[in-house]
């Protein structure tokens, strides 16, 4: 694969400045703010407020055009007798989201798909205990893993307090993640930096806030300086990913730049990135920076996409049958 040209910082964009005609005396009103960005899937609208970490996974596109990958994961049977459900047969969209800024933070899952309420009660999960319903809606479980019916294609995993919470916010009276200013923020600017024509296969917004910005920080130093991330991945036959972080400083935005791309330059020259294939396309990322914003982006042609993604799925293969190896091994 051919590498990008080497890093280009942004320059400053000149403001533009809009004059108008008016008489004299008449007011001169500031134009109308353009309506929010909506999120990449309406689940996100029944996440509590209080979530610092959002993934979602659209399933419905990743069976059409990453189905090797997905059928090298997790055995299907498995997620069955877990949840009563598969993601890669059963859900089109999913969510999963931290809520709250603790170290053990309640965890929450949504999912819009097909779903049979005799199976969610004979799982793992649903037949460890009985819950009321709350809402209306049926539970199954214990406070501390829990599978809630929200409508007739939407379920909820999590614990009891999670599940409520969004719950509440379906109903009206809680206030939703998208309603807070830093997810509106994300939002709007990955809105802005994603190639209109590609659809979105998964999407990850966090906040760096607590024990995040420790695990942040002991990644990679410099990403001390985020207030926000955002990372988004998608295509048909082909492939782009876009990263996107709000740091509270243009100098820290540009130390984050750098040391990225410093840290990608490292890891193209392992070993393990060339068998896997990852060289070209880590020397392929471009990074870039504007104001307070870092940025990183990557194109995939559609005849290096089909490639990459026959490598991975022959690397969760092998993975796999290593482990149902160990597994066998282990019970001998």
């Amino acid at each position: 694969m051919k590498a990008l040209a080497p890093m280009r910082l942004a320059t400053l964009t000149p403001l533009l400045v809009l004059c108008s005609c008016a008489a004299p005396e008449a007011v001169q009103r500031a134009a109308p703010r353009p309506a929010p960005s909506p999120p990449v899937h309406s689940l996100l609208n029944n996440v509590p407020s209080n979530a610092v970490s959002v993934l979602y996974v659209n399933y419905q596109h990743l069976r059409g055009d990453w189905k090797k990958v997905l059928d090298a994961g997790e055995p299907p049977k498995q997620r069955r007798e877990q949840q009563g459900f598969v993601e890669s047969e059963d859900v089109d969209h999913a969510v999963t989201c931290a809520l709250g800024e603790s170290a053990s933070p309640d965890n929450l899952s949504l999912y819009d798909g097909r779903f049979r309420d005799a199976a969610m009660e004979a799982s793992r999960i649903g037949s460890s205990g009985d819950l009321p319903r709350y809402r209306d809606a049926a539970m199954w479980g214990t406070d501390g893993q829990a599978i809630a019916k929200l409508s007739a294609k939407r379920v909820g995993v999590g614990t009891r307090v999670g599940l409520q919470a969004s719950i509440d916010v379906a109903a009206d009276v809680a206030e939703p993640l998208t309603a807070e200013t830093w997810f509106t923020e994300a939002n709007e600017r990955m809105t802005l930096a994603w190639p209109a024509v590609r659809r979105v296969g998964i999407e990850l917004t966090a906040k760096a806030t607590g024990p995040m910005r420790q695990r942040l920080e002991s990644a990679l130093p410099e990403a001390k300086a985020l207030r926000w991330f955002s990372a988004r991945a998608g295509g048909t036959d082909e492939f782009d990913l876009v990263a996107l972080g709000q740091a509270e400083t243009a100098e820290g935005a540009q130390a984050l730049v750098y040391a990225l791309a410093a840290r990608a330059e490292q890891w193209a020259g392992r070993p393990q990135a060339r068998f896997m294939g990852l060289s070209g396309v880590l020397q392929a990322i471009h990074f870039d920076h504007q104001g307070t914003l870092a940025k990183a982006t990557l194109h995939i042609n559609a005849s290096e996409w089909r490639s990459l993604k026959q490598r991975f799925s022959e690397l969760l293969a092998f993975l796999r049958k290593r482990q149902s190896q160990s597994e066998g091994s282990g019970r001998k």
